[in-house]
């Protein structure tokens, strides 16, 4: 009929552009003579773009199919989940993209693969087409009106005309076919960019690889976490999470539920923080066996490590690089911080988050002990703190401790009674912390050496000072064997550590210098093992 009609010019082609929001709502009123509410009007133009024959033929498929129907004097609509791409928008695409040489209908499925859009770089690094060739094809998709170009920067940018587009290319490929062009995929963003985590994440999903779109979930979670952009870091670690469970991989999801409770905890959400702290401490316990003491062994493993000399090694007083360093190899705390500057327990076994986030309860492991052999009890850490307070015009770092209910006006002289200030131990294994606010960085200040415990006895004693050679006691993997002040200092294991990784030197040897050169000299002689760079 349509020739008929051109032929006796009874007929004019318009070109039908696309509509605006306001004019698919038009059209939609049009279609189904009555109001359009906002739901469904947001579902059709998301999915059709304001394009008029998509939106015809998506309300044409949603009545044939039965999700749109009308009754009672009005139609009743489905949820915008339930929309799909009408087979008759499927055929009308395919078309187009079956009329090109069939390289170039593999170089369109290819960049659908890739995404609404795509830049030509990537496309060509995970292409097998040469350069010339990979150029015609993207020709012939643009004279199609398949893609256009968007940016001449680089080798060009391209997006797909319509979502759709992408959408029915990758829908025609088989399961095999798909997973091979998202592994390919993959392997080019990983060379154009390597630190696109998402799309990495969500390429290797596709592929079926599930143990490489965990690791760049991780990743992803991990600098979102950093940047604090909490939701998007929850999305990535939730969803990494879903293949750690399938995978049984208990430990990386006990850490990653770790990681999910500090995000919590900086998006002031803390019962979500303690929910996921519960399951992470549920998958942690029975993989953190005590390790049982160890006998002598020999030979003895000596490491030799030159160091700058610390000027304290009292926790409590230690303001410089030098001094924490040593002190984090003399002592521990309620928790460690990783390389991925995530939280785990240290002395602590688990915490309770309570009282939106104001509350902290800690329960520590069983067994622990100072390397004189003496219980380390919560009544040690009390001690310290509330010590470290009392000295804090004297002490660099006591100020970081002022999170703590009352801890400012104690520190500062405002009130006397230690006992106001909002940390007590409960019983030998239970420490209870009140906040002034809800505090985001709180447990990582706990891996501060400021959060140590202290050895009432020694720090009050006799000896003082108490953190010379013989006199510190101390509760880390090793502890202080000798130190000649601008000589040498020497660490032994401490055979009361019951910790995870107990170190692996039995003895360090720690020139100490104030000049690089000459113990480089020695580096450089293999008469040192190591040169620490701190200063």
């Amino acid at each position: 009929v349509l020739l008929d009609l051109n032929r006796e010019r009874l007929a004019t082609r318009l070109k039908l552009s696309r509509l605006d929001r306001e004019q698919t709502e038009e059209m939609l009123a049009v279609l189904l003579a009555e109001e359009i509410t906002p739901e469904f009007l947001d579902g059709i133009y998301r999915e059709t773009e304001g394009n008029p024959f998509f939106i015809e033929e998506v309300v044409k498929a949603l009545v044939e199919s039965g999700r749109l129907y009308y009754e009672d004097g009005r139609w009743h609509r489905p949820g915008m989940d339930e929309l799909g791409i009408p087979q008759s928008v499927r055929v009308a695409i395919q078309s187009r993209v079956r009329v090109l040489p069939t390289d170039s209908q593999e170089t369109l499925r290819l960049a659908a693969i890739l995404g609404r859009e795509f830049d030509f770089d990537t496309l060509a690094e995970a292409s097998d087409q040469e350069g010339d060739a990979l150029i015609g094809a993207l020709e012939d998709a643009g004279r199609a009106q398949l893609i256009e170009g968007v940016s001449g920067e680089g080798g060009g940018t391209f997006v797909f005309v319509h979502a759709l587009v992408p959408a029915t290319l990758v829908g025609s490929l088989r399961t095999l076919q798909r997973r091979r062009l998202h592994r390919r995929a993959a392997a080019a963003i990983e060379a154009r960019r390597p630190d696109d985590f998402e799309s990495l994440a969500y390429h290797y999903n596709q592929a079926g690889d599930a143990k490489e779109a965990t690791n760049y979930l991780l990743k992803a979670g991990d600098r979102a976490r950093r940047l604090y952009a909490c939701q998007e870091a929850i999305d990535h670690y939730q969803r990494a999470l879903t293949f750690l469970r399938e995978q049984g991989e208990h430990k990386r999801a006990a850490r990653t539920l770790m990681k999910l409770g500090l995000v919590y905890t900086a998006a002031f959400e803390p019962d979500k923080a303690q929910e996921v702290y519960e399951e992470a401490f549920t998958l942690w316990e029975p993989l953190q066996k005590p390790r049982d003491l160890p006998e002598p062994r020999a030979p003895v493993a000596v490491l030799r490590f030159a160091v700058a000399e610390p000027l304290d090694l009292d926790p409590g007083m230690i303001g410089d690089d030098v001094s924490t360093f040593i002190a984090a190899q003399l002592f521990e705390g309620l928790v460690e911080v990783d390389r991925d500057y995530s939280v785990l327990p240290a002395l602590a076994a688990r915490w309770e988050v309570a009282d939106r986030g104001t509350r902290y309860v800690f329960r520590l492991r069983e067994g622990l002990r100072w390397n004189n052999g003496i219980p380390l009890t919560a009544a040690d850490f009390e001690f310290a703190w509330k010590r470290n307070l009392a000295m804090a015009s004297r002490s660099p770092v006591a100020h970081l401790l002022y999170v703590i209910e009352n801890a400012r006006a104690f520190g500062e002289g405002e009130i006397n009674d230690p006992e106001k200030v909002g940390v007590s131990a409960l019983d030998d294994l239970t420490l209870e912390v009140h906040l002034e606010g809800p505090t985001a960085y709180l447990l990582h200040l706990l891996a501060h050496t400021i959060a140590y415990p202290l050895p009432r006895l020694a720090v009050e004693g006799h000896g003082q000072p108490w953190t010379d050679a013989g006199d510190l006691v101390s509760n880390g993997a090793y502890q202080l064997a000798e130190w000649q002040r601008g000589e040498k200092l020497v660490l032994s294991k401490n055979p009361f550590y019951r910790g995870p990784f107990p170190g692996n030197a039995d003895r360090v040897e720690c020139p100490l210098f104030t000049d690089f050169g000459p113990v480089l000299k020695a580096y450089a002689a293999d008469a040192l093992d190591a040169v620490n760079m701190i200063t």
